[in-house]
């Protein structure tokens, strides 16, 4: 990793700000808080991400000859995914101080689990993570993706508002509209590992399709079923087809880590900001 950026992305500071952000504008929406930057729930849910998406990078060594890594594919020097993995545990000790126990169980549920996704299941006896099964690749992200950031907060704070619901249904949409594309960029991959995944079983242009008009979800949600914002929700819509559109035949990693995880980040800006 010799440029800040191949930091900035592979090492999954951007997962942490874009976490955060819609985080932050999920307590806004729901529960109507002012905007606070460093709380004991943002620690955690930082903590979480840098453990989880750097562990197993950290690792690689020790699972380098497991048959689900492609050896080519690791990143040369794991030296910053292991000082980001220690980072992590460190953020998520600090937050242990200061959360219930409650949610400090459930959390550890939750980071037991998405290693499971990115680790071998050696001790299990299993030669796969959970991402390697299609299915469950895009249906673990899109829930995790929309539950961790919205129920930490929800545990933490005790209260369930009215629009709990139909706010988680319309991010589950648009979070899974996000994880279809990215598994859309790995067709061609994925078909030689033997995945099936759910861009797969649709095709390329179907993908694309359904991602578009997942994408419009906040838009609809706000006129029909749930008030987040109607200006912030269209130009979150806007903002998703648009980085659909031009990336639709781009598969540069970090343009989509930029532009696509870009929405969620929209996403919890325009909430934040116009709301």
């Amino acid at each position: 990793m010799r440029r800040i950026s191949d930091i900035y992305f592979y090492c999954h500071i951007n997962t942490v700000f874009v976490a955060l952000v819609f985080c932050m504008g999920a307590e806004h929406v729901l529960w109507g808080r002012e905007l606070q930057i460093i709380t004991p729930v943002h620690l955690l849910l930082s903590g979480g991400i840098l453990l989880v998406y750097n562990l197993h990078l950290a690792l690689r060594n020790i699972y380098r000859k497991h048959p689900i890594f492609n050896a080519s594919a690791l990143p040369s020097n794991q030296l910053p995914h292991l000082l980001f993995a220690i980072i992590g545990i460190f953020s998520i000790m600090g937050s242990f101080f200061f959360l219930s126990n409650g949610l400090k169980l459930i959390f550890m549920g939750g980071v037991i689990v998405s290693l499971a996704y990115t680790l071998p299941m050696l001790p299990l006896g299993f030669k796969k993570r959970l991402r390697e099964n299609g299915t469950i690749k895009i249906l673990m992200l899109s829930i995790a993706w929309t539950l961790i950031p919205t129920m930490l907060p929800l545990i933490e704070y005790g209260t369930i508002p009215i629009q709990f619901i139909p706010f988680l249904l319309q991010t589950y949409l648009l979070v899974f509209s996000t994880c279809l594309f990215f598994d859309r960029r790995d067709i061609a991959d994925d078909n030689k590992r033997g995945l099936k995944t759910f861009a797969i079983r649709l095709g390329a242009n179907n993908s694309l399709i359904l991602s578009v008009a997942l994408g419009m979800s906040p838009v609809v949600f706000n006129l029909f079923v749930n008030d987040t914002g109607f200006t912030g929700a269209l130009i979150t819509s806007i903002y998703a087809g648009m980085a659909y559109w031009l990336l639709r035949n781009n598969f540069n990693a970090k343009r989509y880590l930029f532009f696509v995880d870009g929405i969620i980040l929209m996403y919890g800006i325009t909430m934040l900001t116009l709301h």
